[in-house]
């Protein structure tokens, strides 16, 4: 049987498209996970995640207002999470050239960033200790 190449494409071309128009969110935020979870008992940096975007990461935890997290950022963030209500999830904000170019929000239940108190805006490479005494991982700044 003999197909033209549009029909052999055409398949091909709305997965592509398809994929393309997915949210990072959902496979940024496992991928999130998965790395931190791998790195238990060690060190990590968010630029270890396969397509970080952005030079720079906050994290948004619970109670945090959006005021809050505007003056961390240093700019207003329009679409910054109110966590102010609530202390089961966390929002993870890439940042570039003064805007946020992604977020991320995560339940706490399996890696938690917000163990140890308000996030400082640090470079994506900034290392990370990942807690290895069970779940959730807890994730902290490595002190310099």
């Amino acid at each position: 049987m003999k197909t033209s190449g549009c029909a052999t494409l055409a398949p091909l071309t709305v997965l592509l498209l398809a994929g393309c128009a997915a949210p990072s969110g959902g496979s940024l935020g496992a991928d999130i996970s998965a790395v931190a979870t791998d790195s238990a008992g060690g060190s990590f940096a968010l630029a270890d995640v396969d397509d970080a975007p952005g030079d720079d990461f906050l994290v948004v935890c619970p109670y945090e207002t959006t005021e809050s997290v505007g003056e961390r950022l240093g700019f207003e963030w329009p679409d910054a999470p109110d966590h102010s209500r609530s202390d089961d999830r966390q929002t993870v904000a890439f940042v570039a050239d003064g805007a946020v170019v992604d977020a991320v929000e995560l339940g706490r239940d399996t890696v938690d960033f917000c163990s140890t108190g308000e996030w400082a805006l640090l470079p994506v490479d900034a290392e990370l200790q990942a807690s290895a005494d069970g779940e959730p991982v807890r994730v902290t700044e490595v002190e310099r």
